[in-house]
């Protein structure tokens, strides 16, 4: 009995927990929601796709960074950050240079507000 009422409380939360797409980057000039190349980015499956439909060199280095908040800025903030500690993590670098931004998508929904999603290229660094 109370693995059911465990199921049906689960099910419940999860059912009001749901949250409905607004707005996106470009909707209002036909650009699709959640593009493929973002989607293979993201998931670390493949980097071709946005190499190619931005011509990000192959020697580069290709970073992005995500962030939610319930105000556009906020999030673009949150995900400049999140994309920075990425690129140190990674170089192990005090200083970066060569740090280019490349796109940025966001989505706003009811129920989070903004999520956005930075993509930068690094050319070069020092350490």
């Amino acid at each position: 009995m109370k693995k059911i009422i465990a199921l049906l409380a689960c099910l419940a939360a999860c059912a009001l927990s749901f949250c409905e797409t607004i707005a996106w980057k470009g909707m209002e000039l036909g650009v699709e929601q959640n593009p493929q190349w973002l989607a293979s980015l993201v998931s670390g499956h493949s980097e071709k796709p946005a190499r190619k439909k931005f011509g990000i060199a192959k020697n580069a280095r290709i970073f992005f960074g995500t962030g939610t908040a319930p105000d556009l800025e906020s999030a673009r903030n949150i995900a400049s950050a999140n994309c920075m500690q990425k690129v140190i993590d990674k170089t192990g670098a005090q200083t970066v240079s060569g740090l280019s931004p490349v796109y940025e998508y966001w989505e706003q929904d009811d129920e989070n507000g903004y999520t956005v999603t930075t993509v930068f290229s690094l050319s070069d660094f020092k350490r």
